[in-house]
């Protein structure tokens, strides 16, 4: 179903300069066109009538584009490198990729690639559980050591999961492997691992304590953008900065949103009221929001409820539907129709859906669909994150 990646040997470590890495995104189908086309269950079938019915540059890591949010790019593990497509995710702290002993009868790691510490000649075992519950699923494995390497920056010594059980609902149509983790190391959630730019930093492979992410939206292309490690690249933004602080406590990539707001002709919407925080989190294109203020903006979009918890919107609206505009650091940052609409194409059949996704969990978080009009700089050092208009 998933195609498997060739695994990579490398015969020698490639010299590590501290110059920045730029990392490419790559764009990939989404699952729901995956699943349509192979009609894999009778409620696709039902889905698949309902749309009838509606007819010294940076190091570049390259990213690509799954799941219309899911970014990745390639990493190696071990020497020689064992490769693993991973999720660049700013709400991660862990770097976690599936184990050769995952169990056969494991239906979400059958398609993975998998890490084999005997074929590497660099791995340590620590010893430590890896264990992580997210409610209703667990992921569970155990902790080991070993050489990382990301475009042309090697990291020794990387601790990382190696996972034995991952949850299919999660991640059986999830095209990467695992998930790299770019938040800080309070959202490290298994004790003993150190997040990846952390040791970065501290054997010196960057020149500069920060990264920035490009996302490219052009569905013409496979190529997602790029993540850059340790840099901004200019051709990629315009204008200045607009600089907001976070709270590295928290573990994420939160800052303050002053407020949200929706225009139409009966007038302007406000939400976010008072205040309220967003975490920047790269591993999605959705825009999420308090259920029952994103159910409002959908319906002042007049959107209409979908599969998946989405909401869907006539395409031919797309170019006149109103302008949402979140205000932070006392700067406007707006977000057009095009924007802030996920637009799908199935054979004969396209389908446009909302980025405005409700979460339970009451908080905002700003994805792909927001990051992809303002490139977006995160400042390790400063603890600080960085808006500028992308170009």
């Amino acid at each position: 179903m998933i195609p498997k990646l060739i695994v990579c040997f490398l015969s020698l470590i490639v010299f590590v300069s501290s110059e920045p890495i730029s990392i490419s995104l790559n764009r990939l189908r989404s699952p729901l066109k995956f699943l349509l086309a192979n009609h894999e269950e009778p409620r696709y079938k039902k889905i698949i009538q309902h749309l009838e019915d509606l007819k010294d540059a940076p190091h570049t890591v390259p990213l690509f584009k799954f799941l219309d949010y899911e970014f990745y790019g390639d990493v190696l593990i071990g020497h020689p490198g064992q490769r693993f497509k991973v999720v660049f995710d700013t709400s991660w702290g862990d770097l976690w990729v599936p184990s050769i002993l995952c169990p056969v009868l494991d239906i979400a790691c059958i398609n993975k690639n998998k890490y084999d510490s005997a074929k590497s000649s660099t791995y340590k075992p620590t010893g430590k559980k890896f264990n992580v519950n997210l409610g209703s699923y667990n992921i569970t494995g155990k902790i080991s050591s070993d050489l990382v390497q990301i475009g042309q920056i090697n990291i020794t010594g990387q601790t990382f999961g190696e996972v034995m059980s991952l949850p299919y609902q999660e991640y059986l149509f999830s095209k990467a492997d695992g998930i790299f983790g770019l938040s800080f190391d309070a959202a490290a959630v298994s004790d003993g691992i150190t997040p990846f730019f952390y040791n970065m930093i501290k054997q010196k492979t960057v020149k500069k304590e920060i990264f920035s992410f490009y996302f490219n939206r052009d569905l013409s292309t496979d190529k997602g953008g790029a993540l850059l490690l340790g840099d901004v690249d200019p051709k990629h933004y315009r204008g200045n900065f607009t600089y907001v602080r976070v709270d590295p406590r928290s573990g994420y990539w939160q800052i303050p949103v002053d407020g949200v707001y929706l225009k139409t002709s009966q007038g302007k919407t406000q939400f976010c009221k008072g205040g309220c925080k967003a975490i920047f989190d790269t591993s999605t294109n959705e825009i999420r929001g308090p259920t029952e203020e994103i159910h409002q903006i959908n319906q002042l979009l007049k959107a209409r409820r979908f599969y998946f918890n989405r909401f869907i919107i006539d395409c031919g609206r797309v170019p006149m539907l109103p302008h949402i505009t979140f205000v932070i650091g006392k700067q406007l940052f707006e977000l057009k129709g095009p924007d802030f609409v996920q637009k799908m194409s199935w054979g004969p059949v396209t389908v446009c859906l909302s980025s405005f996704t409700p979460y339970e969990g009451g908080s905002w978080t700003l994805g792909g669909a927001f990051m992809s009009q303002y490139y977006t700089l995160f400042d390790m050092e400063n603890y600080q994150i960085g808006l500028a208009i992308a170009r």
